[in-house]
């Protein structure tokens, strides 16, 4: 059966008009162009197996230029990865409807598509028709969104802080694992759906809380009692802030929440030293008093038996005077020890540091490292095969490598908080310092990675020049993540901010852990002088002292970014009038001439209220706002009425109902004998696409008001320093920390 014939019987079970289908059937090129404007794949495959005809967007994806290409070739040869005789639809008798496929490019690259097949009969011919578009895209951004929801996941689960995010309502939707494991839940899943306030010791203190947010918007270190699981009361300090949507409207509420009842039980232990040793200063002091008292009551009574005896008096004065050997007593100062003075690699929690820039790297697929000022690596991850096994393993391409390091290290040294160099070997690497208190004590190196896809062609050349095998550095180079460059500050932000937090925290560990060896000793001094003093019944008597220090530091947190999913709707059933795509065409008046079911769907019309009715007035007659759309600023008129082929991303149609929506469409100038005819209009509602798109901005903002909490974090540390220093200036002491703003 011959092209037109086949055309001819297609179009007849699209057109219901007789003069409609003439004047279609009657131009060849009519039947290519509607065929062809379609986004999706279109085959027409014979019962042995052959290639009939298909559209340019299939020979696309195929990969082959036309449909001369193509027809008459076994569909297993072209784009079917079935074996000879395991045909889906022939030979095991499947349906594949929206199924989930492969197709095989004619270079043997396996892409994944959305498929649907009919059996047609076309002219007495039975043939298939498949329909089928790529969804490689789709797939991609799902791989992407899985791996931000699981990095997500691993910042929340790693955070030193409970996190909340509940409803209107008061009922938990969001639950990090530290909140469960505080509030004494096996795990955060028990959390979601519980109200807010069963959390609370007093539950009228959280409707006293929620409508002082209301007025503020905002609530830091806010202390109350909290209530866990086993209904055990427990002081928690939290930030509390109200969550908006787009449109700035109140849907919630997140909060940050530490335990604090460490701190507020030793800030009541020391006040009850305080008082203690008050208390036994106050008996010293009584008892020194009579200590000198005697001591001048026995001088006298020395110098007045020397006097008796005919001899001088043995002390000139009988005044108390200190002998100038008893040890010189000083407050008790803790160990200091300055950054200087310490080995980076004791201060750093290896392991724990490692897993966190482990699962971060794998996730977003780049490698790091943090390496100290002498070059010893303390931490590496993810390094790429392209170097180890290819440019560092070669003499020649290794010196490229060493100026690549050099030139960054130069670039730090010259007080750049980020360098980013290009090697000569084509791969990107980037540098930044981390400052632990004001000292520069290591470098972060990220890398290797690309900032643009990888051209083969310099690679290949690269491969020859150094004798690399050719196959496996293009693998490694395919290996190599593309980074946008616009993400290089956050992922630099995130790994240099997560090793300054583990290294600080791990600094003051160790200060703390000095500070309380000296406490120790010196408790044991004073318990020694006192039990002494006590032996002797009138000895002094020294206070004792107890410092509790409390240090806790959030984790950052980074975003990243979700991708937007599609999905697809019902594929075709025969043709225009299968077709999940809307398709009408329009004559040089702007009349419709014909519409399919799936463009009168969406457009909410009976087919005779559109055919031969002016389709600017129908559906495209205002913008979004209700003002009006000249016809003479049209775009889509330029198409029928000039001749001018079109392509619009985003649009609005209007409905029956007088309600819009937003579309893609292209329109395509039909011609017969050179002269225009009209067009060709086909479109699809991209609504879902655009909550996708809002769904991404509203995760966004989500890691926005983290980066908030993160900073909120940093000015507690700071007040937490002011606090004991506070106690300790009350104690007598002298302050442990110098505050810098």
């Amino acid at each position: 059966m011959d092209d037109n014939r086949r055309k001819s019987a297609l179009f007849d079970i699209q057109c219901q008009n007789d003069s409609d289908k003439d004047d279609i059937l009657t131009n060849t090129p009519t039947i290519h162009t509607i065929l062809d404007q379609s986004l999706f794949g279109v085959v027409l495959v014979s019962k042995n197996k052959r290639i009939v005809w298909a559209n340019i967007a299939a020979c696309e994806l195929m990969g082959f230029e036309n449909s001369a290409q193509v027809s008459g070739r076994s569909c297993t040869d072209c784009f079917c990865t079935a074996e000879q005789y395991a045909c889906p639809i022939l030979d095991l008798h499947q349906t594949i409807d929206n199924s989930e496929r492969m197709l095989k490019q004619i270079d043997g690259n396996l892409i994944p598509i959305i498929k649907s097949v009919k059996n047609i009969n076309l002219g007495g011919e039975d043939l298939l028709l498949e329909f089928f578009t790529d969804i490689s895209k789709q797939k991609s951004n799902e791989l992407s969104l899985q791996k931000s929801l699981k990095q997500t996941q691993g910042i929340l689960d790693n955070l030193l802080d409970a996190y909340f995010q509940a409803d209107l309502g008061g009922k938990f939707t969001i639950v990090s694992s530290c909140a469960a494991k505080m509030y004494g839940y096996e795990n955060e899943q028990q959390m979601i759906g519980l109200p807010a306030e069963s959390l609370y010791e007093n539950h009228a203190e959280r409707e006293a809380l929620i409508k002082r947010l209301r007025s503020e918007g905002r609530i830091t270190d806010y202390v109350c009692q909290g209530k866990r699981k086993d209904n055990t009361a427990f002081w928690v300090s939290m930030n509390i802030q109200l969550v908006r949507d787009d449109a700035g409207q109140v849907i919630g509420t997140e909060s940050m929440v530490r335990d604090i009842s460490e701190r507020i039980n030793a800030s009541i232990e020391n006040q009850r030293l305080q008082q203690q040793t008050l208390l036994e200063m106050e008996r010293f002091n009584k008892l020194a008093l009579r200590r000198e008292e005697r001591i001048r009551e026995l001088k006298q009574q020395l110098n007045n038996l020397a006097i008796e005896s005919g001899k001088p008096p043995i002390f000139l004065s009988c005044e108390t005077s200190e002998t100038g050997d008893e040890e010189n007593r000083t407050p008790f100062e803790p160990v200091r020890a300055d950054v200087e003075e310490v080995h980076l690699e004791e201060l750093l929690d290896v392991v724990r540091l490692k897993t966190l820039i482990d699962n971060y790297c794998n996730s977003m697929g780049i490698a790091a490292a943090v390496i100290d000022l002498k070059g010893q690596v303390l931490v590496a991850s993810h390094w790429q095969r392209a170097c180890t096994e290819f440019h560092r393993n070669n003499t020649d391409s290794l010196s490229r490598c060493i100026e690549s390091d050099t030139e960054l290290a130069l670039n730090l040294n010259q007080g750049k908080d980020f360098s980013i160099y290009k090697c000569k070997n084509g791969l990107v690497d980037a540098a930044s310092p981390i400052y632990v208190f004001d000292k520069h004590v290591a470098n972060l190196f990220i890398g290797q990675f690309l900032t643009q896809p990888p051209d083969m062609d310099f690679f290949d050349r690269q491969a020859e020049k150094y004798g690399f095998d050719k196959t496996e550095y293009r693998k490694s180079i395919k290996e190599v993540p593309v980074v946008d460059e616009q993400n290089l500050n956050s992922i630099m932000g995130f790994l240099t901010g997560l090793a300054k937090t583990v290294a600080s925290i791990s600094f003051e560990r160790n200060r703390a852990l000095q500070a309380e060896a000296s406490i120790a000793l010196k408790m044991v001094e004073i318990q020694k002088q006192h039990d002494a003093a006590m032996s002797l019944a009138e000895d002094e008597i020294q206070a004792r002292k107890e410092i509790e220090t409390l240090k806790e530091q959030l984790e950052s947190l980074v975003s990243q970014r979700t991708a937007e999913l599609h999905s697809s709707e019902e594929r075709c059933h025969l043709l225009l009038q299968s077709a999940s795509e809307g398709f009408f065409g329009v004559d040089t008046n702007g009349r419709m001439t014909f519409i399919n079911q799936a463009a009168l769907k969406m457009l909410r019309y009976e087919e005779k209220e559109l055919i031969g009715a002016p389709v600017h007035g129908k559906i495209h007659h205002s913008y979004s706002d209700n003002t009006p759309y000249p016809i003479e600023s049209c775009v889509m008129c330029d198409s029928y009425a000039k001749g001018v082929k079109l392509t619009l991303q985003k649009d609005i149609f209007w409905n029956k109902t007088g309600s819009n929506f937003p579309v893609e469409y292209s329109s395509d100038p039909l011609f017969r004998n050179n002269r225009l005819i009209g067009a060709v209009v086909a479109f699809k509602d991209i609504t879902e696409r655009q909550k996708v798109e809002n769904k991404l901005t509203e995760k966004m903002q989500e890691l926005e008001r983290f980066n908030r909490l993160t900073v909120e974090r940093e000015k507690k540390m700071i007040e937490l320093k002011n606090e004991i220093n506070t106690l300790l200036t009350n104690s007598g002491l002298d302050p442990k920390y110098k505050i810098v703003v």
